[in-house]
């Protein structure tokens, strides 16, 4: 086998489970070469000592296919004076340059572990995701990968787990339903679904996950999303429970001028979901295209109008905030501008809302939502 020493100089080809990629380097007494390596790829700009040997690829040319890849001391000038100018100790920078994580990490890493960092990281690289901002699960499992972790390791599974619930949070989801979790997790980390399901019954046990059933299906929770959606629902019921009667209003009247006004029939569907805007603190109206939707909110807004009450639009998005107000004639803003969602005096990593469940006084609040979650509890 043939031995090179060189740097780095692209990553052409990085496969998702961080297993195999292809790399340019350049070589001394090769030049530019690519090489072909089964595992993460260290970051560009370092120095490698490669073993393998040459072969050529029927569609690419000709590839240094690597047996062996070590990480040298040497470093590229411009890489070389990005280390000097980072505020961390240089055996932490090295040590994450050559676990395939950028020096750029360093401090933030050592903010939070100060001198035990490397100790810290050595024995559960996972723990950086929920430690330190900017690290995802894909990073430290990359980490993870050149400490040498199994794909089975307990920890890497746990650390997959809590990854996918994050990930379907990310879509909207605040939970999912077992089978589906422990399946999609197997599948990411390329491990077999037996030990996924072991580790998943673990944290169970530990209370480190909720889990509620519904039609027979277990439906599975991180904790933070399971707590939002029990203070949702505490919420709702709030609003449920005690809203304000509103004074006296003839309904049949108002709704009988209002369609007369407008020239249309209401369908009997249409009034009895304005009645029930009168009757509840809290009214979900559901409904696909063309049936009629937008017409009963006209209809509900304006029965309340006329009964005094303070009226306010809003949609989740800019856009569907502005649909709204054009088919309500009326100004909708969106839900975080409403309740004025802000940094926390002046701190953007921390933002709060300026109008809470103490500061948030409407009669009603009508809010646009045009997507639900695909699995409902």
């Amino acid at each position: 086998m043939e031995i090179i020493e060189g740097f780095l100089d692209d990553i052409v080809f990085q496969s998702e489970d961080d297993m195999y990629c292809v790399l340019r380097l350049r070589g001394k007494g090769v030049g530019r070469f690519t090489a072909v390596y089964r595992g993460p790829s260290p970051n560009v700009g370092m120095g490698l000592r490669l073993t393998g040997s040459w072969g050529e690829h029927p569609k690419f040319g000709k590839q240094f296919a690597v047996a062996n890849l070590e990480i040298t001391e040497l470093v590229k000038p411009k890489r070389r004076k990005r280390r000097q100018n980072v505020a961390a100790s240089p055996e932490l920078v090295d040590f994450l340059e050559t676990h395939g994580l950028s020096a750029a990490y360093a401090e933030r890493i050592e903010k939070v572990y100060q001198d035990t960092s490397i100790k810290q990281i050595e024995n559960n690289p996972y723990i950086l995701v929920k430690d330190v901002k900017g690290i995802g699960f894909k990073l430290a499992d990359r980490l993870a990968m050149y400490l040498g972790v199994e794909r089975n390791d307990a920890r890497r599974i746990e650390a997959g787990i809590c990854y996918e619930l994050t990930e379907m949070g990310k879509q909207g989801h605040v939970c999912m339903p077992e089978g589906e979790l422990i399946e999609r997790t197997a599948k990411i980390l390329g491990c077999q679904k037996i030990s996924v399901a072991e580790k998943y019954q673990e944290l169970v046990q530990e209370d480190l996950l909720r889990t509620e059933n519904s039609n027979g299906i277990c439906y599975v929770y991180s904790e933070e999303f399971y707590e939002a959606e029990v203070e949702t629902a505490r919420l709702l019921k709030f609003l449920r429970d005690g809203a304000k009667r509103l004074a006296k209003v003839d309904a049949d009247a108002v709704i009988g001028d209002w369609e007369k006004e407008a020239k249309i029939t209401l369908a009997k569907e249409q009034k009895d979901a304005i009645y029930a805007s009168l009757e509840h603190g809290v009214l979900v109206l559901t409904g696909g295209p063309g049936t009629g939707k937008t017409t009963v909110v006209k209809g509900i807004m304006n029965v309340l109008t006329k009964a005094g009450c303070s009226i306010f639009l809003a949609a989740p998005t800019g856009r569907a905030a502005r649909r709204l107000a054009e088919s309500a004639g009326q100004t909708a803003k969106t839900v975080h501008r409403l309740l004025e969602y802000r940094p926390s005096d002046g701190n953007f990593a921390n933002y709060v809302f300026g109008k809470n469940e103490e500061k948030g006084k409407w009669e009603l609040m009508s809010i646009n939502m045009k997507r639900l979650s695909k699995w409902s509890v």
